[in-house]
């Protein structure tokens, strides 16, 4: 009895005093930090510069980094493709050395109507180091105060115009011949 105690002991010890690879995540080696704006409203078609700062938290040189945007439409609970954004290229900001911050601007063109969240990614093609920065609210209205006189005057004078331009055609084709 008295070797088995000695054994459990001993394999209490060895595995006490082993170096364990703990799976928790790892420290962020990327700082993303959204500088401007804070917030967007409006109607679609408004075109904005995303300012954000990327740091490099560690003290050793982080490679080939890139920084993109990325957002969610809270409505449908989706990411958007933000191809139709105009927004779907990275900016590549290359090596960053250590505790340096780059400022990127990333272009956007809000095209529909939604709420959205909009925040910006970093992340080295190198180490697999992924950091967002907080989302900032996107809130694109339509248009659905037109001055009804103007829809009117289009909708009524448009085919008017076109009426008499096409009866001008016929009465001045008759007199020629």
């Amino acid at each position: 009895m008295r070797i088995w105690s000695l054994c459990l002991m001993a394999a209490i010890l060895i595995v006490g005093l082993s170096p364990l690879k703990v799976s928790a995540q790892e420290a962020s080696k990327l700082s993303v930090e959204l500088l401007s704006p804070t917030e967007v409203h409006g109607f679609p078609g408004i075109e904005q510069l995303v300012k954000a700062k990327i740091t490099n938290l560690t003290d050793s040189t982080i490679p080939d980094v890139m920084a993109y945007i990325t957002m969610a439409d809270i409505h449908k609970h989706m990411t958007v493709n933000l191809e139709d954004y105009s927004a779907d290229k990275p900016i590549v900001i290359g090596e960053l050395k250590a505790k340096e911050s780059r400022e990127v601007e990333l272009p956007v063109r809000f095209v529909y109507t939604s709420s959205y969240f909009l925040y910006v990614t970093a992340i080295s093609t190198q180490i697999p180091s992924i950091q967002s920065s907080i989302a900032i609210p996107i809130d694109i209205i339509s248009n659905s105060k037109m001055d009804i006189g103007a829809v009117q005057a289009v909708t009524f004078g448009m085919p008017a115009i076109m009426i008499l331009s096409l009866i001008a055609v016929v009465v001045y084709r008759r007199k020629r011949r």
